[in-house]
């Protein structure tokens, strides 16, 4: 069996030659079997430094080729009413090669559902995916530690989100307006929720901040009418408006938290086991409470000297 490129795809070259040898056959056929089944086949050159990368959108999804450092400056973006391919951009793969997705990469992409971030990104960067109101899900992966100024600021259906336990920058409007959004647990790694960053996310009912937070913005909170509880470090500096005049905030003194840490590793007692060294150092560190809630039991096993039975 043979198989070639759709007419018009003489460009596409470019893309098989950074693509495995073993991979070209197989991308091949399955571009000529979309073009023949009537798929909407798009072409994007994209530029980082003084490299040129050709991508191929194919039935709405792109798959960015193996190599690519950066997905650049508003690579995809639907900007200002000048159409530069987004309005049919539904879902994109980014290669474990890339480890910045830079400012505006992503935003306006008005039909995006989905995008697969590989375990080598470490910043997503402002305005990364703004505005993209079909996203419904993302899953952060657990070597980003900056996620910048309104990185997901008003993706309306946004619903599920896990910040990771590895990210220690969350920019001011991050998760601006994500009016879906319900749950939210911030890890121990953050020490800063900045200005309005889930201001409006009208949703949001459930927050876990840990006692980690020195800083809470201005409006940080702002609108989120559904959040009826929250939890904090008394010795956190609380912004004009962070919270909304109905949510009822408590905060947890150093010595509330030592409790509730003694209290957890008591309740442990039957799966772990802690040495005499990991009790001394968890002693009077009440960020403990937070590390076991947002890393997870293997984590706080890891990093706090906990042993397993």
């Amino acid at each position: 069996m043979s198989c070639r490129l759709p007419s018009g795809s003489l460009d596409a070259a470019q893309l098989l030659l950074k693509t495995p040898a073993t991979a070209r056959a197989a991308r091949l056929c399955e571009w000529h079997a979309q073009a023949s089944a009537g798929s909407k086949v798009e072409e994007r050159t994209l530029k980082v430094g003084s490299e040129s990368w050709t991508v191929r959108i194919v039935g709405g999804h792109a798959e960015l080729p193996e190599g690519i450092p950066s997905v650049p400056v508003c690579a995809f973006n639907h900007w200002d009413g000048q159409d530069k391919g987004c309005s049919s951009l539904r879902s994109v793969t980014i290669p474990p090669s890339v480890k910045t997705i830079e400012y505006g990469a992503f935003g306006n992409c008005e039909e995006l559902t989905s995008v697969t971030i590989p375990p080598s990104v470490t910043m997503i960067n402002r305005e990364a995916f703004a505005k993209c109101p079909a996203l419904k899900a993302v899953a952060i992966p657990r070597s980003v530690t900056i996620i910048g100024r309104e990185a997901f600021g008003n993706c309306k259906a946004l619903e599920s989100l896990t910040i990771p336990p590895s990210a220690t920058t969350i920019g001011d409007h991050a998760f601006r307006s994500c009016a879906a959004l319900k749950a939210l647990t911030i890890p121990s790694t953050v020490t800063t929720i900045g200005a309005e960053t889930f201001a409006f996310c009208s949703s949001l009912s459930t927050v876990t901040i840990p006692p980690t937070v020195t800083t809470i913005g201005y409006r940080a909170f702002y609108n989120c009418l559904e959040l009826k509880a929250v939890t904090i470090p008394a010795t956190a500096t609380i912004g004009f408006n962070a919270f909304p005049s109905t949510t009822t905030v408590t905060k947890l003194t150093a010595e509330d938290i030592d409790a509730a840490a003694q209290a957890l590793i008591a309740a442990l007692a039957p799966t772990f086991r802690l040495s005499a060294a990991a009790a001394a150092s968890l002693a009077g560190q009440g960020a403990v409470v937070g590390t076991l809630a947002t890393l997870g039991h293997v984590e706080v096993h890891a990093k706090s000297g906990l042993d397993l039975l």
